[in-house]
C-alpha cells in the first residue's frame, strides 16, 4: 500500500467517525443542546411545554395546582404531587417547586398541623372511644343477666 493512500484512508476514517459521533449525540434525548444551541431551562415551579429544537427555544409554563417541578430542566414537565399513604401524614404541602413531604404517624411528637390531627390523632381517639363504648356495653350486659 502506498503512503498517500494510508494517509487518505486515515483522514477519511477520522471524518467518518467524527460525523457519526455528532449525529449519534444529537439523537439522544438526554442531551440538551440542539446543534450547538444552548436551550433555556425552565426554573423550579415551571415545566416544559415545548422542548427546544433547532427552530425554537424551550417553552415553559407554570405548574398547575397539585403539580410541581423542583429542578431546572429543558425537557421535564411538571409532575403530579405525591399523596401520603396509610399511616403517614403531610408534613409539608406540595408547592409548585417542591413535592409533598410525608412523615410517619409514629413519630415521637407530630407537628401542629391539621393533617397530623386528621390522619394520626383522630383515628386513635375514635379507636379509644369505640373500645371504651365496647367495654361499657359488655359490662352493662353482664349486669343485666
Amino acid at each position: 500500500m502506498k503512503k498517500g493512500y494510508l494517509e487518505f484512508d486515515l483522514l477519511f476514517l477520522f471524518v467518518y467517525v467524527t460525523l457519526n459521533l455528532q449525529f449519534a449525540m444529537a439523537k439522544h434525548p438526554h442531551h440538551h443542546r440542539v446543534q450547538n444551541k444552548d436551550c433555556y431551562r425552565c426554573p423550579p415551579g415551571y415545566g416544559v411545554e415545548r422542548i427546544c429544537s433547532r427552530f425554537h427555544d424551550t417553552e415553559c409554563g407554570a405548574c398547575a395546582p397539585d403539580h410541581y417541578s423542583s429542578h431546572l430542566s429543558a425537557w421535564r414537565p411538571c409532575y403530579p404531587c405525591s399523596r401520603c399513604g396509610a399511616g403517614l401524614y403531610v408534613a409539608h404541602k406540595c408547592t409548585a417547586a417542591r413535592d409533598t413531604i410525608c412523615d410517619s404517624c409514629h413519630t415521637y411528637r407530630g407537628p401542629h398541623n391539621e393533617d397530623f390531627y386528621e390522619r394520626c390523632v383522630k383515628p386513635l381517639l375514635e379507636s379509644a372511644a369505640n373500645s371504651t363504648n365496647s367495654v361499657h356495653s359488655q359490662s352493662s350486659q353482664a349486669k343485666g343477666q
